[in-house]
């Protein structure tokens, strides 16, 4: 039985009747049953929204790099993240996650974007 499809599952915990939806938060996160997607763009919302929190300490070059990296793992990559453990991925939804990670840390490095030879 998919997710997706319209027959009703039953959960019944201590005489209550459990309601079956279709969208809920779990732990600070949506999970959607129809759209794989939403989870994943949830996810990397969270990220660029701690991201653009601490931006300022992120992308001051006077601040050691280091110290910035940490800040970086410990605040965005933990969004970014969350949960890999049991999500099941294809290789475009890795690499769309990459591009992100990638695009954040280039933009911590002054001269991030410019092209190597």
């Amino acid at each position: 039985m998919s997710w997706g499809d319209n027959s009703e599952i039953n959960f019944i915990i201590a005489g209550d009747k459990i309601e079956q939806v279709n969208r809920f938060k779990y732990l600070g996160h949506y999970i959607h049953v129809d759209d794989k997607n939403y989870f994943h763009n949830t996810q990397i919302g969270a990220a660029y929204g701690a991201y653009n929190k601490y931006k300022h300490i992120l992308q001051d070059q006077r601040i050691n790099l280091k110290a910035r990296s940490t800040l970086l793992c410990c605040y965005v990559r933990s969004r970014l993240t969350y949960g890999v453990q049991s999500w099941h991925l294809t290789e475009k939804q890795i690499s769309k996650i990459s591009a992100v990670w990638n695009r954040m840390v280039r933009k911590m490095i002054k001269g991030g974007y410019a092209r190597k030879n």
